[in-house]
């Protein structure tokens, strides 16, 4: 009886650390992104698409990405969503890649964005190319269940999720506008934006919850 017992203390601990890992690695539907769901005309400014290169599907490992300009009376915004449908990441961060090309950050923090996901939170910045030109950025780390600006966060929450609901897709959602504004105005052009954009961009994983 002692040996069944001992044999039951190491079989069950391993037993339920198999089905755990079985569940959160189980297989996913891998949902594309409805772009379609992202109109072409919002909050009064007309767009067009920016084509994705190979070369960043490459970078990012994926093909899943959508670039769109927006042109309106308060000026002129860029939209990027990286998705990965899997919740296999390979995010680069924002920042990061500006100043690879040379760019000079002067400003960063988090930023309130309010719209599609509830009291969520991203991060702004803004920086100065090599040519001398201006653009600000907000973004934001994605799932169906939240939108989240501090990455380690991020993974956090999508570890947390992958165990209650199983893998789930997410994407890096990000905008910006060009031009030498004081920073508090370009946040609240870029919150603005947000609030018109981000429920669309919700409606593209399939409508999200909580």
């Amino acid at each position: 009886m002692a040996l069944v017992r001992k044999l039951a203390l190491l079989l069950v601990p391993a037993g339920i650390g198999l089905a755990v890992t079985l569940y959160v690695n189980r297989p996913l539907e891998k949902i594309p992104f409805a772009y379609s769901s992202i109109p072409e005309t919002l909050g009064g400014a007309e767009s067009k698409d920016v084509p994705v290169t190979d070369l960043e599907s490459g970078i990012l490992l994926t093909n899943q990405i959508f670039g769109r300009e927006y042109s309106g009376p308060s000026g002129s915004f860029f939209v990027s969503i990286v998705y990965y449908p899997n919740g296999d990441v390979n995010f680069h961060h924002p920042e990061g890649c500006t100043r690879a090309q040379g760019s000079l950050l002067l400003e960063r923090g988090p930023i309130a964005l309010e719209g599609g996901w509830p009291g969520s939170r991203g991060t702004y910045f803004q920086i100065r190319d090599p040519s001398g030109g201006v653009t600000h950025f907000a973004y934001a780390f994605c799932t169906p269940y939240r939108a989240i600006g501090d990455y380690i966060g991020f993974r956090k929450h999508l570890a947390l999720t992958s165990l209650r609901r199983g893998r789930t897709a997410c994407a890096l959602i990000r905008i910006s506008i060009r031009g030498d504004m004081p920073p508090q105005e370009a946040r609240e052009k870029l919150q603005r934006f947000w609030r018109a954009l981000s429920p669309y961009a919700l409606k593209g994983f399939g409508g999200g919850g909580a």
